[in-house]
């Protein structure tokens, strides 16, 4: 490349740098503030009489209104309403014949001899899991545990996860006893 046109492109990003420099540098415009601006609102604001006023030390009370108890005897009780609601949530949690859970699904397929297998070696990878076979039409299904949460079975979904990529974790309904 030529030195004059390498001069020529240094001067140009020269004067590119300065000019955005002195343009960043300019003092801003402010925009004009309108002064004439007027709208009363003593219309909306509520209005209150003034009282004599006392001592700054003293609290301000009205006459003749006694000093509030602490404890008064006229507080509603409650008692009656909570336990009224308490007994509506507990009848309706005795209608429930079922509630929403997790469990982990570890085999599925059409063998019944590959089923047991598969349940066997679930128990001995976790004793306390007790795995079920089931059959729904045309395939037996391995299960275990019965979670509330997915976080409660994320633990032992890892673990068999491990020995069997193709566990899942499968929502279903649990009878309540």
């Amino acid at each position: 490349m030529p030195d004059i046109l390498k001069k020529n492109i240094a001067i140009c990003l020269l004067g590119l740098f300065a000019f955005g420099t002195i343009v960043s540098c300019a003092p801003l415009l402010k925009p004009a503030v309108a002064t004439d601006y007027y709208e009363d609102l003593t219309v909306l604001r509520p209005a209150f009489e003034k009282e004599n006023t006392t001592a700054a030390d003293e609290p301000i009370t009205p006459p003749g209104d006694p000093q509030p108890e602490l404890y008064p005897d006229s507080v509603p009780d409650i008692t009656f309403m909570l336990d009224s609601l308490l007994d509506s949530v507990a009848l309706n949690n005795r209608k429930k014949e079922f509630i929403q859970g997790y469990t982990i699904q570890v085999y599925t397929g059409n063998s019944r001899v590959e089923a047991n297998d598969v349940k066997a070696h679930v128990y001995r990878i976790l004793p306390y899991s007790n795995p079920r076979v089931s059959y729904d039409l045309p395939n037996y299904k391995v299960k275990f545990g019965k979670f509330y949460h997915r976080l409660q079975a994320l633990k032992d979904y890892s673990t068999i996860k491990n020995k069997f990529p193709d566990a899942i974790l499968v929502p279903q309904l649990f009878r309540i006893k």
